[in-house]
């Protein structure tokens, strides 16, 4: 009987570890998840700013273009 109330403790015992092994792990992984979604949100934010940025001096190409065309 002893026996096998070792047996049983060191399931228990390495089952408990495991969970909290993966507990930890897919922490790790939304931690990791929520980082990269961050910063892929910030990189498109940049890329954003940088097409506003574009367009408007396409918009300034265009009125000059339309000037030059009206012979101003």
């Amino acid at each position: 009987m002893h026996d096998f109330s070792s047996i049983l403790n060191a399931l228990i015992s390495f089952a408990t570890g495991y969970f909290v092994f993966r507990l930890k792990s897919d922490k790790n992984s939304h931690d990791f998840l929520k980082d990269d979604l961050n910063r892929a949100d910030k990189e498109l934010e940049q890329k954003s700013k940088e097409i506003e940025r574009l367009n408007n001096k396409i918009r300034r190409l265009n009125d000059e273009i339309d000037k030059l065309k009206r012979g101003q």
